[in-house]
């Protein structure tokens, strides 16, 4: 849709972006003690929004981030970062169309540049989750409840647009597989490019699998559209990992680096994740030496909108020898909204579709598919809409991978392993985890991130799961224990059984670029993200 017309009141506030960081010594404890002193230890929620009316720069923004169908209605507000910052534990949020939602925190953790508040709507009849990743006082994120979404993106400068989206309106991705073993997310068959196998990646000093580490590769229409590329990328992180956490998947993903490419979208990712993988194409060929240089084992990519939401390679097993298969391509409107950027590396990892849009068994695990119940309307992360719509419903896409050990409404969120048509992509990221994260050996660190987290065990309608989500190191992120059902010996480097401090450099992207840098509020095109605390 075209940008939409908002009629807002304009009110002078001060946003507090202060730090409060460096000496808040509360980080580490229970949110309920932090709180006492706060507006809401009563039970009052904090309001953090206030409307605005965007000038003409940020109007230019919120035109390129509402140009999708997906978009249904817009709100423009001021956030209050401070009290995001501040661990407050309940607030209270204006949404588009007069809505208005509280949220109670569940889990902070803290950046140098910033924080990530994630909470869950206080009414425990409504099942939801929230997100807010906030760098250097942008923030983006996104609000999911059982009867709506909205997506959060920065517009610079303080002012933030809320979107209310449809789901069904995304473009979906195809099913197609290319001989070459990447998933081509279009309905349209596309050229194999022979990938580049990397035979000389060392294995000594093997990670033990419980980060798999990033490098996220960006472009001019990306920034442009974002309003702040950075708040965008650690977004796109933190759901990830908050995926992964829903689902009890072990590991969880870790930016190390972020990198500026001089490259304009060809309208198809399939042909942007071609590109980045071959190193000597003349394009985005500098990212491979990045990739080596930072320990990345994988390299996801935000760039703008096209014919598909994303573009990955796929292999047929995960294997040390596989790891040139370490690529995707995503669009910037997908990425979060339609958890499109970690739908793509599930695909990295072994993940596949629904068994009703891909019928591959055995490649390399029986179960390592998306889940799709259209009885509620509802799927998860690898899963099309197609078996809905076939029956005249479209199925919100969940935060979550499947897994029979999760329910939501009492129905299980996966088939088990042994049954037809088995669902169960948590083991198989669990499965694939060691090797991917071995694709490049981790370095060490001396940052560090606090984390708060609630202890409420409220019972609702949300998905529940009988596993444990915190990652170990243990040999369960191993697949030495499943190499029966794959054909390849992709498990032969089992993981050590002591244990590591996962760590990663402080590292400051560069540009290749003489661009200048679009979507205001960004502020400099070097930042630096520590290691994420476990969701």
């Amino acid at each position: 849709m075209a940008v939409l017309t908002v009629f807002a009141v304009v009110f002078s506030m001060a946003v507090a972006c202060g730090g409060g960081d460096d000496d808040d010594d509360d980080d580490d404890e229970d949110i309920s003690a932090a709180a006492d002193d706060d507006d809401d230890a009563d039970g009052i929620s904090l309001a953090v929004t206030i409307d605005a009316t965007p000038d003409e720069a940020q109007l230019d923004v919120a035109d390129l981030q509402t140009q999708g169908e997906q978009v249904m209605d817009a709100r423009f507000v001021r956030l209050d970062v401070g009290s995001l910052r501040d661990d407050v534990r309940l607030i209270n949020v204006d949404l588009p169309g007069e809505a208005n939602i509280e949220l109670e925190l569940t889990k902070a953790y803290h950046r140098d540049n910033g924080v990530t508040w994630i909470g869950r709507p206080r009414d425990i009849a409504d099942w939801g989750q929230a997100m807010f990743s906030e760098v250097d006082g942008d923030v983006a994120g996104q609000i999911i409840t059982s009867k709506a979404q909205y997506l959060i993106n920065p517009l610079g400068r303080g002012v933030h647009g809320i979107y209310k989206i449809d789901q069904s309106k995304f473009r979906e991705c195809g099913n197609e597989i290319a001989e070459n073993g990447f998933e081509e997310h279009g309905f349209e068959e596309h050229g194999s490019v022979e990938p580049m196998i990397n035979d000389n990646v060392a294995l000594e000093a093997a990670d033990d699998g419980s980060y798999i580490d990033l490098m996220v590769v960006y472009n001019q229409a990306a920034e442009d559209a974002s309003g702040n590329i950075a708040a965008t990328i650690q977004a796109a992180v933190d759901d990830a990992n908050l995926v992964y956490s829903n689902s009890g998947i072990t590991q969880r993903v870790r930016l190390v680096h972020s990198h500026k490419v001089t490259y304009t979208d060809s309208g198809d990712q399939c042909t942007d994740r071609s590109r980045m993988g071959n190193p000597s194409d003349g394009y985005m060929d500098e990212i491979h030496g990045l990739r080596d240089t930072y320990h990345a084992d994988l390299v996801p990519m935000i760039g703008g909108t096209g014919y598909y939401c994303g573009c990955a390679d796929l292999p047929y097993t995960v294997s040390p020898g596989n790891d040139s298969y370490a690529f995707s391509a995503t669009a910037f409107d997908c990425a979060i909204g339609y958890h499109s950027f970690v739908h793509e590396m599930g695909h990295n990892m072994n993940a596949r579709h629904d068994w009703y849009v891909d019928s591959t068994n055995n490649s390399p695990f029986t179960y390592n598919h998306g889940f799709t119940y259209s009885s509620a309307a509802w799927r998860t992360v690898m899963a099309y809409n197609n078996a809905c719509t076939a029956v005249g419903v479209n199925c919100t896409r969940l935060p979550y991978m499947s897994n029979p050990n999760n329910t939501y409404g009492g129905v299980a969120m996966g088939r088990a392993e042994g049954l037809s048509q088995a669902a169960d992509n948590r083991k198989t990221l669990n499965n694939t985890a060691y090797t991917v994260a071995n694709y490049r050996q981790e370095v060490s660190s001396t940052t560090t991130t606090t984390t708060t987290t609630t202890t409420t065990t409220t019972t609702t309608t949300a998905p529940t799961t009988t596993t444990t989500t915190a990652p170990s190191t243990t040999t369960t992120t191993a697949p030495s224990t499943t190499t029966t059902t794959t054909p390849v010996t992709t498990t032969t480097t089992a993981p050590p059984t002591t244990t590591t401090t996962t760590t990663v450099p402080t590292t400051t992207s560069t540009t290749t670029t003489t661009q200048g840098g679009g979507g205001g509020g960004c502020g400099s095109d070097e930042w630096s993200y520590p290691d994420p605390d476990l969701m």
